[in-house]
């Protein structure tokens, strides 16, 4: 049997083109839905000008071992919550009338600023039936003082000779999400 002698089959160089117009029309279609249907955030801030040694006492105090929360409740009842070494202390603050009793939250925050003056953040955490003009009154009145009286003492860590007097109670609020309902 003498024949051929057996060669290897070669394979045909194809060429091909890629037809991306089905991956391209998946994407056009994509893109405006992931971007109809994602949640976009809005962060606000409320700049406050501090003198520079109070600034310098807030950038400090996130070092505090103590931690101010202000839980707004749906039934406008307000409760601080003071946690030092890991123990909690509350004061209740009832609602007056079925609306948030602003006068007696900012008393009590006095009172706090008073006991714990080196301490500038508080946490504030509001249910879903607290409206945004709610939210933004409770914070007002938790940045100053409203009695041009009332000062607190704190010190600076560059100068702690020099005690510094300040009206502010807690400048840095900060915005705890609540729980669904």
């Amino acid at each position: 049997m003498r024949g051929k002698r057996y060669t290897p089959r070669r394979e045909a160089n194809h060429e091909f083109e890629l037809d991306l117009a089905p991956l391209l029309s998946v994407l056009v279609k994509l893109v405006p839905v992931l971007l109809i249907s994602s949640a976009f955030v809005q962060v606000m801030t409320i700049e406050s000008d501090l003198p520079g040694s109070l600034a310098k006492a807030v950038e400090q105090s996130h070092e505090q071992k103590v931690q101010i929360k202000m839980v707004a409740e749906n039934d406008k009842d307000v409760t601080l919550v003071m946690t030092i070494d890991g123990k909690n202390e509350e004061v209740q603050i009832p609602a007056k009338e079925g609306v948030i009793d602003f006068e007696a939250v900012h008393a009590g925050l006095v009172e706090i600023k008073k006991r714990y003056p080196e301490s500038f953040h508080l946490i504030l955490k509001a249910s879903g039936t607290v409206t945004y003009q709610e939210t933004v009154s409770l914070m007002d009145e938790a940045r100053k003082s409203k009695s041009e009286t009332v000062e607190f003492t704190y010190r600076d860590k560059e100068k702690p000779d020099q005690p510094q007097k300040t009206q502010w109670m807690f400048p840095e609020v900060m915005i705890e999400p609540s729980e669904a309902t």
